[in-house]
């Protein structure tokens, strides 16, 4: 006969796991937390949580990580933050960003430590060690605010052929 089951309970209790960081998305102006996105990091997840009064919260698992970029532009380094771009092949955030963060240099190397335990725990070894795996375009630090020029292709024709034209 099996037990019955209150709603709100569980029938399982899973261990709680330790909470390695923990920081909060700072200002830029003075490093100061007051905002409502919050980081945490545990030896298998990396837990980002935003919003007051509507919670989203998404859960990145590490082995699922495949790199780790460090931007600090010159007002996060005068005021002791930085930001780090977390590329995954998570489905729901394949690009996550940490945002002024204090130290972080310390967190990048304990994300990336972290990572390899995981994926050596795992099993999973990365694409890009076995000659596996697309160039993918550069990173861009979502702090910066500076606009790239790009061009297509059909515009370039049409500028080279406007300045031959012109000059003949």
């Amino acid at each position: 006969m099996s037990k019955k089951i209150r709603p709100g309970t569980f029938t399982t209790e899973l261990p709680d796991e330790q909470i390695l960081w923990r920081d909060r998305k700072r200002w830029l102006f003075l490093g100061l937390p007051w905002t409502f996105t919050r980081y945490e990091l545990t030896e298998t997840k990396l837990r980002i949580s935003k919003g007051f009064l509507k919670r989203n919260e998404d859960d990145v698992l590490l082995y699922r990580i495949s790199d780790v970029t460090f931007f600090q532009t010159l007002g996060e380094r005068l005021n002791g933050v930085g930001t780090l771009c977390v590329i995954s092949s998570d489905v729901s955030q394949p690009e996550a960003h940490i945002v002024h963060v204090k130290k972080p240099r310390k967190v990048k190397d304990l994300l990336m430590k972290l990572i390899e335990d995981a994926r050596r725990e795992k099993g999973v070894f990365a694409s890009e060690l076995v000659g596996g795996g697309a160039p993918r375009p550069p990173v861009v630090n979502p702090a910066d605010k500076t606009e790239h020029e790009h061009k297509e292709p059909a515009q370039e024709q049409e500028q080279h052929k406007s300045e031959h034209n012109g000059g003949a």
